[in-house]
């Protein structure tokens, strides 16, 4: 849809159509037409290495292992996400992709604790 406007600018008649908000959001942008048919060639230089500290192995198993040293080290007060993401070397929403919550990492880190425990008490029932 258009709407029409008659002006008048020293005695000559002067007919303007500018399309409303409907018709502007059906209508292709000027920059993306110009972003297709302007392109800019490849860059051939090779992007910088990522940090070889980050990468491991399996994460779950490193935030497990830092829960458990913060746990011995400190004391369950000074346990967070944060801290066993900052004592395994990633980012602070890192744990979050294998752990909901605190509660969640808390539970995984007993479950070790008692798979040990009973595989203690197999090795001294032989």
């Amino acid at each position: 849809m258009t709407r029409r406007y008659d002006s008048h600018l020293n005695g000559v008649k002067m007919t303007r159509t500018i399309p409303t908000r409907a018709a502007k959001a059906t209508r292709p942008s000027r920059n993306a037409e110009t972003a297709r048919t302007a392109r800019k060639p490849a860059k051939t230089q090779d992007k910088a290495p990522r940090k070889a500290h980050y990468h491991h192995g399996n994460l779950r198993e490193a935030l497990v292992a830092a829960a458990i040293r913060v746990l011995e080290e400190e004391g369950i007060a000074a346990l967070s996400l944060r801290r066993v993401a900052k004592e395994s070397g990633v980012s602070q929403a890192a744990p979050y992709a294998h752990f909901a919550d605190k509660k969640t990492l808390l539970t995984e880190v007993a479950n070790r604790g008692f798979a040990l425990f009973r595989d203690r008490m197999a090795q001294e029932a032989d």
